[in-house]
């Protein structure tokens, strides 16, 4: 089935008259690089099923695509940087636009990670070798990564060209974004986020999850009046001219003061400007409700060592490292100290709630004589965790990321730095090229609904759910989300089998105030009534899953300890949730005998102040965990 064209052909014409422009200049969102049908039981689709793909188009957002995949079935091409060619889409996206059968005309890959992607999800060898593909090159090399503008406005052309080209069924289309960043709230609200879910529409988005399993990229935590917090950012030695660094910072609430301390101990006041500090060029802006602070070159280059960023104040805080240029360093740059956090590592866009978030699992734990990845089909160390930093379940699931052998583009110069290779070339491997990351993950995720859509293109604006309620795992998990994936029972949860489980599961065992309680229910049922304490919230399953955010706040004043959570399907009740609550230190806590503490820094509190601060310890070093099932 096809969504309506008059309906398909207003959504557009509104999305093209909002120019990109709206969204601010960001550090670029890198390519998360890293098929194993046989893993994920992909081989039933094209045994028991017939299914390649047919049909079905791949709206594929990366660095491009080069003549190494079949040419007959790369429909369309836009470059947003080339030179016009005179196509009537140029007016409204500018760039290059390549229709059929003029399609691989185009400049081709020269960085190869589309080209890798696309082979993954739909080459010749990977998921669906029957689908079409449309390639956006979306690559700045200026950039070496993609600006948020140029990734919106690639769905944006996808979609055009879907309801312009008879060929192609936008209801049975998949959008792959296999990119992301850290700059951004990390809250799934922030501009990019919400322009890509605006600018899809109904037509499912797969994202990678991100490659920071074993990086320290966030820290975060909450502080009381009189409270100081340290994050140290380890910069190292840049090996290119003219290097960068880029954090943000948010505040909750805004007010506490800030300071970046350089690695000569000069130190200066975080606000919005630009100034010198240790060497080094900085620059403050507020965006998307968090602070983005650049170090640049100044006067003696950018100073590598130990940087700082000190807090003071009462608040929640959480600091990222966004954005690096420094060249191939022997090390990256990284966060370090106390509240220096494992999880919650998942990158942007894939924070959004709406679109499907992938992990990655060890397809091959070595190939070629390359780095052993660990233990086939265990989740890979290098794959973020989750949840978000609003507690939303990302990963959604997880699928074989690495080593997986894609198609090496022709255009790629083994030994140059800054391709996909990345001056490797031992990660040329039978002439294909070997690749590890959440990117690829994504890629076999893409594959798979392309190939559930051949088979029924009316389910599309489910498929989130409908991966969600196939998986085999038990509840949420941060490394795994709800599960790996499964073709085989995908394609059965696609044609209406029922739901295998019954439960309810949250992403978090403790929450501080202002947390938000993140609920999913699976099952086969209409309805989730959840109970809370007076309160009970009810809502629709969507192809078996119904998820919902709670602010406990909202629920009234509660003491604090354990929040009961009860639910049920259809009125047949799940094993319930206790999550832990923490108090608010900035009032007095109410204990036994109606006396009152109010803890203070360096003040003897009672056992129950002790105890309120292992947990909050304890949630600063690890703010995860699962709910019972």
């Amino acid at each position: 089935m096809r969504f309506g064209c008059a309906t398909a052909c207003a959504a557009l014409l509104s999305l093209a008259s909002t120019a990109a422009a709206q969204l601010p200049a960001r550090w670029p969102r890198a390519p998360l690089t890293e098929v194993a049908r046989a893993q994920v039981h992909a081989d039933v689709a094209f045994e028991r099923y017939g299914l390649t793909g047919a049909g079905a188009t791949l709206c594929l957002v990366d660095t491009g695509v080069d003549e190494a995949l079949d040419p007959a079935r790369v429909r369309w091409v836009w470059e947003p940087r080339g030179d016009a060619r005179g196509h009537a889409l140029e007016a409204t996206y500018g760039g290059a636009v390549f229709g059929p059968d003029e399609a691989l005309g185009s400049r081709g890959d020269a960085q190869g990670h589309g080209t890798a992607m696309a082979s993954i999800a739909a080459g010749p060898d990977g998921m669906a070798p029957g689908a079409a593909l449309i390639s956006v090159a979306a690559w700045d090399p200026a950039l070496d990564g993609f600006a948020d503008d140029a990734v919106v406005d690639g769905i944006r052309f996808c979609r055009a060209v879907a309801a312009a080209d008879d060929a192609i069924d936008e209801a049975a289309m998949v959008i792959l974004l296999s990119l992301g960043g850290h700059d951004g709230p990390h809250d799934g609200r922030g501009a990019f986020e919400r322009a890509i879910v605006r600018a899809a529409g109904p037509v499912p988005v797969v994202v990678a999850a991100g490659n920071d399993g074993e990086r320290a990229v966030h820290a975060a935590g909450r502080l009381f009046a009189g409270e100081r917090a340290r994050v140290d950012v380890q910069v190292p030695r840049p090996v290119i001219e003219d290097p960068s660094l880029g954090l943000t910072v948010r505040l909750e609430p805004p007010g506490a003061a800030v300071e970046l301390v350089a690695p000569d101990g000069a130190r200066a006041a975080l606000g919005p400007g630009s100034f010198a500090l240790g060497g080094a060029s900085i620059t403050v802006a507020p965006r998307d409700d968090v602070w983005t602070v650049t170090l640049a070159s100044g006067v003696t280059g950018l100073p590598s060592g130990a940087w700082r960023v000190e807090i003071e104040g009462s608040a929640r805080f959480d600091v990222w490292l966004a954005g690096e240029r420094l060249g191939a360093t022997f090390l990256p740059a990284s966060l370090g100290g106390d509240h220096v956090l494992d999880a919650e590592a998942i990158t942007i866009p894939a924070t959004a709630p709406e679109l499907i978030a992938v992990g990655a699992t060890v397809a091959r734990p070595t190939v070629g004589g390359l780095t052993d990845l660990g233990v086939a089909t265990e989740v890979a160390t290098f794959s973020s965790r989750g949840p978000t930093e609003a507690g939303a379940p990302k990963p959604d699931l997880t699928a074989p990321g690495g080593w997986i052998l894609a198609t090496l583009s022709s255009d790629v110069v083994v030994g140059d730095s800054s391709n996909l290779l990345g001056g490797r070339p031992d990660h040329v491997v039978d002439g294909r090229v070997a690749v590890r990351g959440t990117s690829a993950a994504a890629a076999v995720v893409a594959g798979a609904l392309l190939l559930a859509l051949e088979l029924d293109p009316s389910r599309g604006p489910l498929a989130r759910e409908l991966l969600v309620s196939s998986t085999a795992d038990a509840g949420w998990a941060p490394a795994r989300g709800f599960g790996a994936l499964d073709v085989e029972r995908l394609l059965a949860r696609w044609t209406d089998a029922p739901v295998e489980r019954a439960e309810l599961t949250t992403t978090r065992a403790a929450l501080e105030p202002g947390d938000t309680l993140w609920l999913t229910a699976r099952g086969d049922a209409e309805r989730l009534q959840i109970t809370i304490g007076d309160q009970t919230l009810e809502r629709p399953l969507r192809a078996g899953v119904a998820s919902l955010s709670i602010q406990p706040s909202a629920l009234g004043p509660r003491a604090t300890g354990a929040l009961r959570v009860e639910a049920r399907l259809d009125g047949v009740p799940l094993a319930p949730i206790e999550v832990i609550t923490l108090p608010d230190r900035r009032r007095p806590v109410e204990v036994a005998g109606g006396c009152a503490v109010n803890p203070r820094p360096g003040s003897s509190a009672p056992r129950i102040g002790f105890l309120v601060a292992l947990i909050g310890f304890l949630r600063w070093r690890a703010r995860a965990g699962t709910g019972g099932a």
